[in-house]
């Protein structure tokens, strides 16, 4: 790849988007907690779960904002659907705010968050 132009390498990651977003493969299909980033938020279970909710779209985009910052912890946007934003308060005193299963991306191998 170090020789590809700019063109070249925005087709192989558009071809491997494509590819990674068809799920073809049954983890990445399944288990949304691991492989959860879809091209398109539309296509994010997520946004299926919540799509027909009797919520205004600031209260949807609150949530994905939430979902999104938290490293997509299902549990807090869960809590916050069923018992409002204030249950925040007592999750967080039993559980992290986000998932740390995704935070070995960001830091370095023994990094306590």
């Amino acid at each position: 790849m170090r020789n590809w132009t700019q063109e070249e390498r925005l087709d192989k990651f558009y071809e491997f988007l494509y590819k990674f977003n068809k799920r073809e493969d049954k983890l990445l299909r399944d288990d949304f907690q691991i492989f959860s980033h879809r091209v398109s938020w539309a296509e994010n279970p997520f946004t299926f779960h919540f799509r027909d909710k009797p919520l205004s779209l600031e209260e949807k985009l609150s949530l994905t904002i939430h979902f999104s910052f938290s490293n997509e912890k299902w549990t807090n946007v869960v809590s916050i659907y069923e018992k409002g934003w204030d249950s925040l308060y007592d999750l967080f005193e039993e559980e992290r705010a986000a998932r740390s299963d995704l935070f070995q991306i960001y830091y370095v191998k023994g990094t306590k968050v």
